[in-house]
């Protein structure tokens, strides 16, 4: 697992960084998400992917499929939290 894990990573790092922005909001986002991948291929070399930074549990591989810089379970509720929209529903149709 670790090996294409860390081939995404430097994939999303070697993209990111070619990535030319003039805004400076868009600038600061490319930065802390090439510091997280810088992050998260230092733990892959150190044997510690994949686990929560603050209870030191797994996270669930899943979970860094979609989110391969994710640092605990915190912050997946965090990022689940704002991709989730609820869609009015007329239960009463049916």
């Amino acid at each position: 697992m670790s090996k294409s894990i860390e081939e995404l990573l430097n994939g999303l790092q070697e993209e990111l960084s070619i990535y030319e922005a003039k805004d400076e909001t868009v600038q600061q986002l490319i930065y802390e998400e090439l510091k997280d991948i810088e992050q998260a291929l230092i733990k892959c070399q150190k044997g510690q992917y994949g686990a929560c930074e603050q209870t030191g549990d797994p996270l669930p591989a899943h979970w860094l499929k979609e989110v391969p810089t994710l640092k605990s379970s915190k912050d997946w509720n965090t990022i689940w939290s704002y991709g989730k929209v609820s869609v009015p529903f007329d239960y009463s149709t049916y």
